[in-house]
């Protein structure tokens, strides 16, 4: 399963995975901050389940890197090192052309409407970047749905998790200087590209499209800014 929004409802599917998804969005936008201990009993009692779920999201969440087991200790929420930034872009820029180009070839009628919709919606203005705290955080799921999509487009799972764990990796920092970053509209005139691509079929310069994307000057500028910035 692929969420691409806000925390899903919680419904009759697995525990563990909803509370994944729940202890996911908390993590990657700082509501719970790096470095706090995760007690079992207390996440179980707040989000109205047993310890059991809890802790299978927390195995799940410890294997992507966004949390830490201590022995004899538990779980704690994994610090951020800044500068992991570039070894996750290393992660994207290597896998992310070959997802755009094998999404165009692969997606199907049904997925290259999806794409044209999301299209749509940036075309209307429902995903245009502001500067307040709650359209970052819009801006990042917006860019989650399009990623995603891309990624699912691939129809290759193993590619699909890779990506789709380091896009959430990279959120996480994002998360802390997005409000600093200049030029937003550019990030999203990439995507546009994107999903012209996926919707008509059409490769012709796709991967380059992503590698613009990705290495984003703006984004280098803003992540500088903030390993300056004292503790």
């Amino acid at each position: 399963m692929f969420h691409v929004g806000p925390t899903p409802e919680r419904n009759n599917g697995s525990l563990g995975e909803w509370a994944y998804h729940v202890l996911l969005e908390e993590i990657v936008f700082h509501d719970l901050r790096p470095g706090i201990a995760l007690q079992e009993t207390e996440l179980a009692a707040r989000l109205g389940i047993s310890r059991t779920p809890v802790r299978e999201a927390l195995r799940r969440l410890t294997n992507e890197g966004f949390v830490t087991a201590v022995p004899y200790k538990g779980f704690f929420v994994a610090t951020i090192d800044v500068t992991d930034l570039q070894a996750i872009r290393e992660v994207r820029i290597a896998l992310e052309p070959k997802a755009a180009l094998l999404a165009v070839v692969r997606a199907t009628p049904a997925e290259r409407e999806e794409a044209g919709a999301l299209l749509a919606e940036i075309d209307a203005g429902a995903l245009r970047p502001a500067r307040s705290p709650r359209s970052s955080k819009e801006l990042m799921y917006s860019d989650r749905r399009i990623h995603t999509h891309i990624y699912v487009c691939t129809h290759n799972r193993y590619m699909t998790e890779t990506l789709v764990r380091h896009l959430n990796l990279a959120h996480r920092i994002w998360s802390l200087f997005i409000d600093r970053v200049e030029h937003l509209a550019d990030a999203v005139e990439q995507h546009r590209a994107l999903l012209r691509a996926v919707r008509d079929g059409d490769p012709t310069g796709v991967e380059e499209h992503v590698r613009e994307h990705i290495l984003n000057p703006n984004f280098d500028r803003a992540s500088r800014e903030q390993l300056q910035t004292p503790a």
